[in-house]
């Protein structure tokens, strides 16, 4: 379906069914530009591949992209890989079977289940909405995440803003680098994160680990401040100006964290200068 000058809106769910086929071999389904309203959901079956790139799943009134599996019937989606890429997608419910899922230069926005007497909003990325699971193996580049985080593994997080505490089961392989994690987090290996390296520089200056006071102090100074976080806003996800600077030129080329950085902000206003 093209649209010359309009953006395609899908009002209402989406549901994915792979099979085999005559050949055995796992389908594939690309989407690109699209404004779902609605979950996306992706049934027990045998999809190899989902790809989002360019969409909107609106986060707001619970859309959200759902991933089942039933290995117990021969329905695992155990050869899945979801891409999400250059796109805004409410909560990711996904198993552990699943092959992998990758987030590059999106937003994923965790939502309050309308369904849920107590108004607890849902993870951003697990394995279920109850968070008793794991989500599965996970690779997020250039991207800002809102809520909470529990995957098996998390084979590399580069130049991304976790706003809510993040969990990998697996801390032997994999890395996090250039991004800012909250502290309680457990992910493997750190390089040149926040709020970790400035306690790191802190501790370096004192000659001893800084004490609880000292941390909170740190980290509610090095908190990345948005312009908005409500879905539908101009500013929302960009970094405001009152943003520390260890955030807003935190990424590996000096650029921000979070999904603008492909923007490179900080040195168009360099230059401007």
């Amino acid at each position: 379906l093209l649209a010359d000058s309009l953006r395609p809106v899908v009002k209402g769910n989406i549901e994915i069914l792979g099979e085999g086929g005559d050949t055995g071999k796992p389908g594939r389904l690309f989407l690109n530009g699209l404004l779902i309203d609605g979950t996306v959901t992706v049934s027990a079956g045998n999809l190899g591949e989902l790809r989002l790139a360019h969409c909107t799943v609106k986060p707001e009134q619970g859309g959200r992209l759902v991933v089942e599996s039933l290995p117990e019937k021969g329905k695992p989606n155990d050869e899945l890989t979801v891409t999400i890429d250059r796109s805004i997608c409410g909560s990711i419910q996904a198993p552990e079977i699943m092959q992998g899922l990758r987030i590059i230069d999106s937003i994923i926005d965790s939502f309050v289940d309308p369904d849920d007497e107590a108004g607890y909003p849902a993870p951003a990325i697990a394995g279920d909405p109850g968070e008793s699971r794991p989500g599965p193996a996970t690779t997020i580049e250039r991207s800002t995440i809102f809520g909470t985080v529990w995957v098996r593994e998390m084979a590399l997080a580069s130049e991304v803003i976790f706003t809510e505490q993040v969990t990998a089961e697996r801390l032997q392989t994999g890395c996090v680098r250039y991004s800012f994690v909250p502290l309680g987090s457990s992910v493997p290996r750190r390089f040149r994160c926040q709020p970790g390296l400035a306690l790191t520089a802190l501790a370096k200056t004192k000659g001893s680990e800084p004490d609880e006071a000292s941390q909170e102090l740190v980290e509610e100074r090095l908190w990345p401040v948005h312009t908005s976080t409500d879905y539908g806003d101009p500013g929302y996800g960009q970094l405001s100006s009152a943003c520390p600077e260890e955030i807003r030129r935190g990424a590996e080329d000096g650029s921000e964290m979070g999904v603008f950085n492909h923007l490179k902000q900080p040195q168009r206003e360099a230059n401007l200068r």
